[in-house]
């Protein structure tokens, strides 16, 4: 197995200075401000879900009252059919 020095991995015909030196910089990290983004977007994502949730849950609940009631409405329709007879 071959160990390969941090200075063999450096570049050095472009990035040489002016004695001939290699020069080694740490890579910048592009990735990092894209892992920032997806997960400002993944927070924002998360809240949108949760109030459209919230809206769904809202209507379903008034459309489950006013099923009730019209069924109300219709058991009092009845109760004074079978009175009647």
């Amino acid at each position: 197995m071959e160990v390969v020095s941090p200075q063999s991995q450096c570049s050095s015909s472009s990035s040489s200075d002016a004695a001939g030196v290699p020069s080694c910089r740490p890579r910048k990290r592009k990735h990092a401000a894209k892992k920032e983004d997806l997960m400002n977007w993944l927070e924002e994502y998360k809240v949108h879900q949760v109030a459209a949730e919230e809206r769904r849950l809202e209507l379903a609940r008034k459309i489950h009252d006013d099923n009730m009631n019209v069924l109300s409405g219709l058991v009092d329709v009845l109760k004074q059919a079978v009175r009647k007879q």
